[in-house]
């Protein structure tokens, strides 16, 4: 991406932070001297790279600029002075926090705002905790929210059910702050196989236990990849390479999401990325990908003056997926 085009980027991004209720393509357009088109298409590049986020009130759609890069941690306890405690000594400087008494809430929530991390204290009225255990880890679009218990009184019967339901990790009262922080953070470190560093999608450990566990129930899967990622990253330097990846994951996951809600996205290796669907069929799935090629190709000169990567689809049937899973080297 060149400079002129990051200032403009950069532009967009600081009047939106200057105005937390947001702005329309019309309003940024007039006050930052761009044209609508091309304020269209720039915050749909940053909606790509997540600076960016689109919603809509009433008819119209009004855009804001992200919030920093700050971890977001749902806490459910109907303690308000228990949730006061945990922001303390977390603290608000690292994390953004949202909270709520009972676990019916938890669930919706997850629609309009994604934690990156859940924090579960038993006791609270509506979904118990191992209800909510159970929903989120059998949900693909959830199961990759850490979950982390914290009991008042930790049993040997708590620890085999929080395993059971899918709990990532449990503590117990008396509460040690610096345990607390300690399993928090691991959570938040990447662990190689599991996930992919530069998206945080998925990667080949995670991709293959989450095969074993549905292959009863996956119809299909694709893959894409980029051809000479080798060439491009050679001539245009890794964190260019990088770049494209995030930008070509959130096509991918803004598109397949859209055909089956309970797909899984994984990324694997350098380039590559496989999507395990549920109920779709061969052609389905190739109309999906053909949309993803030509918007790729569409915002692609945005972010370079060279051609655009040939992107290279690939349909695997159930067990066409278990062998290239096995034989899928983990990065």
């Amino acid at each position: 991406m060149d400079t002129a085009k990051d200032y403009d980027y950069d532009s967009i991004v600081t009047y939106l932070k200057k105005r937390p209720h947001g702005a329309s393509v019309s309003e940024i357009s007039r006050d930052t001297n761009h044209t609508r088109a091309t304020v269209a298409k720039y915050l749909e590049i940053l909606n790509l790279k997540s600076e960016v986020v689109c919603r809509t009130v009433g008819k119209a759609k009004v855009w804001n600029a992200l919030k920093d890069s700050r971890k977001s941690v749902l806490i459910v306890s109907k303690e308000p002075n228990f949730i006061k405690l945990l922001k303390i000594a977390l603290g608000s400087t690292e994390y953004d926090f949202n909270s709520f008494s009972d676990g019916d809430s938890v669930l919706g929530s997850l629609v309009d705002d994604m934690p990156d991390l859940l924090l579960l204290h038993p006791g609270a009225p509506g979904k118990s905790w191992q209800d909510i255990c159970r929903i989120m880890k059998e949900n693909p679009l959830t199961n990759n929210v850490p979950i982390l218990i914290i009991f008042e009184r930790l049993t040997q019967r708590d620890r085999e059910t929080a395993r059971r339901c899918g709990a990532d990790d449990y503590i117990s009262m008396p509460l040690d702050t610096d345990t607390l922080k300690s399993k928090i953070n691991s959570f938040f470190r990447p662990n190689k196989g599991t996930i992919n560093i530069v998206t945080n999608l998925p990667a080949t450990d995670a991709a293959s236990e989450f095969y074993d566990r549905n292959k009863n129930r996956i119809s299909l899967g694709v893959l894409m990849s980029i051809s000479e990622s080798d060439a491009y990253k050679q001539k245009f330097g890794k964190a260019k390479l990088d770049e494209l990846l995030r930008i070509l994951s959130q096509l991918i996951k803004e598109q397949t999401v859209f055909f089956d809600k309970n797909c899984y996205l994984s990324h694997l290796n350098e380039s590559d990325f496989l999507v395990m669907y549920h109920l779709l069929s061969d052609e389905e799935a190739m109309r999906c990908y053909n949309h993803i090629t030509l918007s790729f190709k569409e915002i692609f000169h945005y972010l370079s003056e060279y051609s655009c990567p040939v992107l290279n689809v690939k349909i695997l049937k159930n067990n066409e997926l278990q062998s290239y899973l096995a034989i899928n080297p983990k990065k």
